[in-house]
């Protein structure tokens, strides 16, 4: 099991109070690489959530994020409130290999994953 740099295990498990965490080493290495190349903090705002967190936070049926003691994690969420620090943060994450990032017109979220089920190549704003 993979020990991030610069991810907390607090900062990563279910939000819900089940404490659940169970995170891809694939996702944590890419991720510690993006944040080396950026240069400066990045934020989590969502990585593990239990089946019921995800119901609750009205995530997708399939969400990345759903995690259990056999399934983990495959999503992060990452605050960016800047709008100038945006590309470079994209950046840095398509760099790191992410090939899924999907950005919000109104939240100031970017969401990266690294689920092989889904469509691979997909820069996506909502």
């Amino acid at each position: 099991m993979y020990v991030a740099k610069y991810f907390h295990k607090s900062r990563l498990k279910c939000q819900c109070g089940c404490d659940i965490y169970n995170v891809c080493d694939d996702l944590l290495i890419r991720m510690d690489y993006a944040r080396e190349l950026y240069g400066r903090p990045i934020y989590c705002t969502s990585c593990c959530r239990c089946p019921a967190h995800n119901k609750e936070v009205g995530g997708m049926e399939n969400s990345s994020h759903i995690t259990t003691e056999s399934q983990p994690s495959e999503a992060m969420d990452l605050l960016c409130t800047n709008p100038y620090t945006a590309y470079d943060l994209v950046k840095c994450l398509y760099e790191a290999g992410f090939r899924r990032i999907i950005m919000y017109h109104n939240k100031p979220i970017i969401h990266v994953d690294v689920d092989k089920y889904k469509p691979q190549e997909v820069l996506r704003i909502y």
